[in-house]
């Protein structure tokens, strides 16, 4: 798998959310074992939607069969997550943007929501995003590297929200 920075999630999804799991299950979708993801939305941070939507992840059981799929997320029912997300052509099917890096968890600390990128997850480390730096500036130093170092500085879903409207 490709390692994705920040910028290069941006670009490439086509709905960035702040959304809670509200409820998951395990189907057979195109011949192969997914879980169907059900998540209601917080906030639309790219795109716009219904306020519930449902995600397909490669992997899940089915009885006694289970597929794994390595670079997957374990989503746990009423947590609050950050999604990259992509559609084809039926965006009643949404899948996450490189498996697990296109998602962060969501927690709340005081007035804000704060975004968390766990050990598996390198797209929010700095000395990852240091190799997206020289595009960012190329393509607009002033304002988008100012929200990139206002994001780094504060890791808040406003603060991301700001940063991904300076690439539309």
């Amino acid at each position: 798998m490709i390692s994705l920075d920040l910028p290069q999630l941006i670009v490439k999804s086509n709905l960035v959310v702040q959304a809670r799991l509200t409820d998951k299950s395990s189907i057979r979708w195109n011949g192969h074992v997914w879980t169907k993801l059900i998540f209601s939305v917080d906030d639309f941070l790219k795109g716009d939607g219904p306020s519930t939507i449902q995600v397909m992840q490669p992997g899940g059981r089915i009885g006694n069969q289970i597929t794994a799929v390595a670079g997957t997320r374990l989503f746990n029912i009423n947590n609050s997550y950050c999604l990259f997300l992509w559609a084809a052509n039926n965006q009643d099917a949404w899948q996450i943007i490189g498996l697990s890096q296109g998602t962060f968890k969501v927690n709340r600390v005081g007035t804000d929501w704060l975004i968390n990128s766990d050990r598996n997850n390198h797209s929010l480390f700095v000395p990852t995003i240091l190799r997206s730096q020289l595009k960012v500036q190329l393509t607009n130093k002033n304002s988008r590297l100012r929200k990139l170092k206002q994001f780094y500085a504060k890791q808040s879903i406003e603060n991301l929200k700001s940063l991904i409207q300076t690439y539309e």
